[in-house]
């Protein structure tokens, strides 16, 4: 028996999420919930999410070691103080067979020795209760194993659903009509190369969408690009500015990490063309010329080009759209991802027991 945590939904057993487990046919339950995640500072964070999730975490876990019955052999969590959470109650309950997955597991690099040796520490310590990281890319595997040896690790490429997608495509085609100029949308703050990407526009006669709920991670405006920053873009809204652009950029700082992946994948599942940084993780998604134009990191010119080519030539930006729509749905749809989820758990819970 899997028990899974989704706190996207408090009706996530009847979501794509809910449907995909249901047709893989394997013993789960879902204990569904939903705490908002969003924030803009740390203090956002700490006195706001944090909390919530750890109530969250209580209530799951009592719910799966001492109400449900039989207790799971295996649950499979997503954020780091669901690990302590759950690793406390299993000891509490005797239920110490029962095995935690940790569900796309990423340490972000930082500038400081000293934040990263901490933060080195730290996640060996959440690790230390984890029988399987899943992470989504063979890159970070390989640097994940280095970094904490004792905890094991498996690549699943990355999926999503987007709720609505054809109401949303359909929608966009007289949003982008209307344009002025080509809108051009970038978003994120994890591993992004803004500077890059605002030196490529200069002089251009687009319009530049970044959605990005923490300005520190965006630079001085360039003094000749019109840009406008969207901070308070969530859920539909956010999907609304994807899927009415003329073009999806996604310029990426980070060579040794996953990141870029949802909005590319997000850009990809509503139509859009997508052009991004070619770092290793990307490269494992993404073929250049196919499904997107890959771009040399801290390249402007680069860049530029890809822009100027997709927006001369239509016929290039539909190629890439209906191929990334395809790539989205056979490897990174929901069904898609959770169908590589359970095959790994079920594969370690095989070895574990050899």
């Amino acid at each position: 028996m899997i028990d899974f945590f989704p706190l996207f939904s408090r009706n996530a057993a009847e979501s794509p999420f809910g449907q995909a487990l249901r047709a893989i046919g394997v013993p789960h339950r879902i204990h569904a919930a939903y705490v908002d995640l969003s924030y803009r500072t740390l203090a956002g964070y700490l006195f706001r999410c944090l909390p919530g999730m750890v109530r969250v975490a209580l209530d799951n876990a009592r719910l799966a070691f001492y109400r449900s019955s039989p207790p799971p052999d295996t649950v499979v969590l997503n954020y780091d103080i669901e690990v302590f959470v759950f690793a406390l109650i299993r000891f509490l309950s005797g239920h110490r067979a029962t095995r935690i997955v940790v569900n796309t597991f990423i340490l972000t690099p930082r500038r400081s020795l000293i934040l990263n040796a901490m933060r080195r520490a730290y996640y060996s310590a959440v690790l230390s209760f984890v029988d399987l990281a899943i992470v989504h890319s063979r890159t970070e595997v390989t640097r994940y194993a280095v970094l904490f040896p004792s905890t094991h690790f498996v690549f699943v490429p990355y999926g999503l659903s987007v709720d609505a997608a054809s109401t949303l495509i359909a929608d966009s085609i007289t949003e982008r009509a209307a344009h002025i100029r080509p809108v051009i949308v970038t978003a994120g703050r994890s591993a992004r190369d803004y500077p890059t990407l605002f030196a490529a526009i200069a002089g251009l006669d687009v319009e530049l969408r970044v959605i990005c709920d923490v300005r520190a991670a965006i630079p001085p405006l360039p003094e000749d690009g019109y840009v406008v920053i969207l901070d308070r873009c969530y859920g539909t809204g956010y999907l609304r500015q994807v899927a009415a652009a003329d073009i999806v950029v996604v310029p990426l700082a980070a060579d040794d990490i996953s990141a870029g992946q949802m909005v590319m994948l997000q850009a990809w599942a509503l139509n859009r063309p997508v052009i991004v940084t070619d770092t290793l993780t990307i490269r494992e998604y993404a073929t250049d010329g196919e499904d997107a134009i890959l771009v040399s990191p801290r390249d402007p010119a680069a860049l530029r080009a890809a822009i100027l080519r997709i927006l001369g030539d239509p016929a290039c930006g539909e190629a890439l759209s209906a191929h990334g729509a395809r790539t989205f749905l056979e490897r990174h749809s929901t069904d898609a991802v959770l169908r590589g989820v359970v095959s790994a758990i079920i594969e370690r819970g095989e070895l574990a027991d050899a």
